[in-house]
């Protein structure tokens, strides 16, 4: 099997990058890659960095890629430009695509599936979309939108774009073959907008996401006075939520302390942010990955009002090192985790009841009853990457064998 990979594979950038990278590091094993990255992670950037990085996972970039994003300066705005710029760049490796025996793209922005389009026009191959999105008609609602961002001019040209775009994503989504979930709530909710065509062929990865299984000889039950929000830090993942919701645990825990950790995606949402900050709230910026899995094991809970998750990396890491989770029940969410006792769940925006089970989760005594049996069972199904990539190899072999 030789894949031509539309992805941005790097391991400190977010969940989906840092899924592409380690699912193409250990599937390069099996079969022949290519990875073309977006320009849009290219362009302005140290990109001769950024290749040496994927390189090093075992795949070939071609050496265009490297010409072509060293004369890209100012990466466009708006998602007309940004869809014809993207269609522009991988219309230059049509040869790749001819040889391979299918197209595959990490990533469901608009304009990598107008891409995808494109080299399946010009070479007729197979095509495969990763999805891993989910909970969009929520966070793509205006009344969702202003709840997490605030009612001003940029929310709203947020939403146009986000509308503009999805109209984007629907012309050129009926040239996908074939769907790649990492939740089977994903799949549903891309269907069900109609962002895809409903007879697309599908299948749910399992497992669809994994952890470093050397987190597992860090974790403890051992914890210490403190509760922690590590991801990345945007409305969506309800970082203007938590200081709302921390000043009523202190209501509750008077002494209740709150660490976040993790990049913001901008100086803006960052002043914001620490504009709303109050007693008992500490934020601690990024930290390098064997600080931040100490900090996150000592942890009482992961406190995560997220609003936009297929299958969150940073749930399924707090639960490897023992950390409890309290989160908002999305449906993604709740379909991967909702079997664990270490998980608890509060309706989305309920902020009343997720103070109550923070506290409840706070106080407790003893961790031991939370990591059940079928805790033990969840763990190990996803302690490797290598199985994930194994369920994504058998998944693309299966559709190709049938592709005639």
């Amino acid at each position: 099997m030789y894949i031509l990979r539309i992805a941005n594979p790097s391991a400190s950038i977010g969940g989906g990058e840092f899924r592409s990278y380690n699912v193409i590091k250990h599937l390069s094993k099996k079969v022949k890659i290519t990875v073309i990255p977006p320009l849009s992670a290219l362009c302005g950037k140290d990109t001769d960095k950024i290749i040496d990085d994927i390189r090093s996972i075992n795949v070939e970039v071609p050496d265009k890629v490297e010409e072509l994003a060293k004369k890209c300066k100012n990466y466009p705005k708006t998602p007309s430009s940004i869809t014809k710029i993207e269609r522009d760049y991988y219309a230059n490796f049509i040869d790749e695509a001819k040889d391979s025996d299918v197209i595959i793209s990490d990533h469901a922005w608009y304009s990598l599936v107008g891409a995808l389009s494109l080299l399946k026009k010009k070479t007729n191959i197979k095509t495969a979309l990763v999805l891993q999105e989910s909970n969009l008609k929520s966070v793509s609602d205006l009344r969702t939108m202003i709840k997490l961002r605030g009612f001003n001019t940029i929310t709203l040209l947020k939403y146009s774009r986000n509308l503009y775009g999805n109209m984007i994503f629907k012309k050129y989504s009926k040239d996908i073959d074939f769907l790649l979930g990492i939740s089977k709530a994903s799949i549903d909710e891309f269907k069900e907008r109609e962002l895809v065509r409903k007879e697309t062929p599908s299948v749910v990865l399992k497992p669809a996401n994994a952890f470093e299984k050397e987190l597992l000889n860090h974790a403890s039950t051992d914890k210490e006075d403190y509760a922690i929000f590590f991801a990345r830090l945007i409305p969506e993942k309800g970082i203007f939520e938590l200081p709302k919701i921390w000043e009523k645990v202190r209501g509750k825990v008077p002494n209740a302390k709150l660490v976040i950790v993790g990049k913001f995606l901008n100086d803006k949402l960052k002043r914001k942010f620490l504009s709303m900050v109050k007693d008992g709230i500490e934020y601690k910026g990024y930290l390098p990955r064997g600080e931040l899995i100490k900090t996150v094991a000592k942890a009482k809970l992961f406190v995560y009002p997220t609003h936009f998750d297929a299958f969150p990396l940073a749930v399924l890491e707090s639960l490897a090192l023992k950390t409890p989770v309290v989160a908002y029940g999305i449906p993604t969410v709740v379909e991967i985790f909702g079997k664990l006792k270490a998980v608890k769940f509060v309706k989305e925006f309920d902020v009343s009841d997720m103070v109550d089970k923070i506290v409840e989760v706070y106080n407790l005594k003893e961790y031991d009853s939370l990591f059940d049996e079928e805790y033990k069972l969840f763990v190990d199904l996803h302690s490797s990457w290598e199985k994930v990539a194994e369920a994504e190899y058998y998944a693309l072999n299966e559709f190709l064998e049938k592709k005639d």
